[in-house]
């Protein structure tokens, strides 16, 4: 049931640190909207150790078998994915300010972070950070330290 997958991929977030446990019900609410379903009901039990791959699948098949999702294709179910997964992960902005609060103390603990944050990610979503918006490393050399000087 799609509620359940909902459910699973919000677990997920949260236990791989993409949600704040405060961020559930939001998080809930905007993978609703991409399935462009109306109303929620909230599954009793799920299993939180689903494989990200197997939660994403049955999601893009409900969304397909719904007509959400209007094209079956490789790329249309890419894009897909990365849709949902962006109702998961933060900003661009947020997530090279806190690149950027981390490399203020070392270098070291920024690419630690970095590291840690990319695998949580599908291969599809970072394929797609890579190809549509320069690397937190890139934007970090570009972002002054000092607002005021920022365009």
């Amino acid at each position: 049931m799609v509620y359940d997958s909902i459910k699973k991929l919000v677990a997920y977030g949260v236990n791989t640190g993409l949600v704040e446990p405060e961020d559930e019900v939001y998080v809930t609410n905007r993978l609703l909207e991409v399935m462009k379903l109306d109303e929620y009901e909230e599954p009793e039990e799920i299993e939180e150790d689903t494989p990200l791959e197997e939660i994403l699948k049955d999601l893009l098949d409900e969304a397909y078998a719904s007509g959400v999702l209007e094209d079956n294709g490789i790329a249309s179910r890419d894009l897909f994915d990365t849709k949902l997964m962006g109702c998961l992960v933060a900003r661009p902005s947020e997530v090279i300010r806190a690149f950027m609060d981390h490399y203020a103390k070392s270098p070291v603990e920024a690419t630690d972070f970095f590291y840690k944050f990319s695998p949580i990610c599908t291969i599809s979503d970072i394929f797609a950070c890579m190809y549509t918006h320069s690397s937190p490393i890139d934007q970090s050399r570009q972002i002054s330290q000092n607002p005021s000087d920022r365009h």
